[in-house]
């Protein structure tokens, strides 16, 4: 990274562009509870890759080593490495994820069969402050922090979703950040109708959920807008002219002109959140104007979504004054807020970790949480009857 010193420059004297190496951290503490910026061993030398080769070595089992765990170590400590042909700003590690990705489309292709096109896949959930942020309840702090961390989630399980439809691995993500993703694919046949049909499966999940006492959707706040375009093959190659931008009149490379063709669909997409539901047989329509049956007295304090069950059947629970909860005496919360709420808690504990892998859910229920069974049923393919999610 570039030194801020090199910043510095007076009348007639300008700083010597300085960079310094980036380095692996771990926010651990010493025996004294002060925090150790870099926890790995001095002895350790990152700017080469004879590093490299100690960690993977030191760190992959010896048997049975899944490409997700190899990338994940690929990440850590290729990132700090240059790539082999020396472009600035390009590392080891995305050089090789982009060699990997180009792999995973083209497993099974030969010279003479691989595809002439390629795809970017691109997503976004379009009403992600609303989601977050409008929550009706004093102290709500928590909350925010839960349904922030339950939205990244979110995007994760879409993101995993689709690579396991494609038969794609995770060097195919080229970004994934802040409910946005980009994802680099083949071109196999009905992949638009097949996306279309992701989309208004995940689209029915995030509006009425799987269950009205569980996992209940968010009413209408957070969609997705899911959508492709097919790229040319020159797109990846070095050399490759470049295109005029038609807006800019500017010369860009072909990556950057397909890129923005992708975001100007997502664009279009995002303005008709749950448009996936208006097309097929007609039952999105259905629910998409249903008119609400519940009439109740009993409300979340949280969403402000209904009872829809009788007191004396009721999942709502009381929240507990003493501790900062949102609501005021007497006030209840339902299910799904609760399990946010517990997901935040979560996050704050040092022994807590997120697993990635597809598997599938215990048979009882009631040990998972909804926040978890939620990614189950919007990461959970069709695709030869898949029982397996990410969770």
């Amino acid at each position: 990274i570039q030194s801020v010193w090199s910043e510095i420059q007076s009348a007639d004297r300008k700083a010597e562009l300085t960079f310094l190496p980036l380095l692996p951290i771990s926010l651990a503490k010493d025996a004294d509870g002060n925090w150790l910026l870099n926890s790995l061993p001095q002895r350790q030398d990152f700017s080469n890759a004879k590093a490299l080769g100690e960690a993977l070595r030191d760190h992959l089992p010896k048997d049975d080593v899944s490409f997700d765990r190899f990338y994940g170590l690929m990440q850590k400590y290729a990132s700090t490495l240059p790539c082999s042909y020396r472009e600035v700003g390009v590392s080891l590690f995305r050089q090789w994820a982009m060699v990997a990705a180009i792999m995973a489309v083209a497993s099974g292709e030969t010279a003479e069969t691989l595809p002439n096109q390629l795809s970017l896949i691109g997503l976004d959930l379009p009403g992600i402050q609303q989601t977050i942020f409008t929550i009706a309840s004093r102290g709500a702090g928590k909350m925010v922090r839960g349904r922030s961390a339950f939205v990244q989630l979110l995007a994760n399980a879409i993101v995993d979703r689709i690579l396991h439809e494609f038969d794609l691995c995770r060097a195919n993500v080229i970004v994934n950040a802040g409910g946005n993703a980009l994802i680099l694919a083949g071109k196999p046949e009905g992949l638009a109708e097949r996306l279309a049909a992701i989309n208004a499966d995940i689209d029915r999940l995030l509006l009425q959920g799987n269950h009205a006492s569980y996992f209940a959707g968010f009413q209408g706040d957070l969609a997705l807008a899911l959508t492709t375009v097919p790229i040319g093959w020159e797109a990846l190659k070095e050399g490759s002219p470049a295109r005029i931008d038609e807006d800019t009149g500017e010369p860009v490379s072909q990556w950057q002109w397909y890129e923005k063709q992708l975001k100007e669909q997502l664009s279009r997409a995002k303005e008709q959140p749950f448009r996936s539901l208006m097309t097929g047989n007609g039952k999105g329509v259905e629910l998409l104007f249903a008119i609400d049956p519940v009439v109740a007295e009993r409300y979340c304090s949280v969403c402000h979504r209904p009872d829809p069950q009788k007191a004396e059947r009721s999942s709502f629970t009381p929240i507990n004054d003493n501790q900062d909860e949102p609501g005021a005496e007497g006030a209840l919360i339902c299910p799904q807020c609760d399990s946010f709420r517990e997901l935040a808690e979560s996050l704050g504990k040092s022994s807590t970790y997120l697993n990635r892998r597809r598997t599938a859910l215990p048979a009882k229920l009631a040990d998972v949480p909804i926040w978890q069974q939620a990614l189950y049923e919007i990461s959970r393919s069709n695709k030869d009857d898949d029982k397996q999610g990410y969770w």
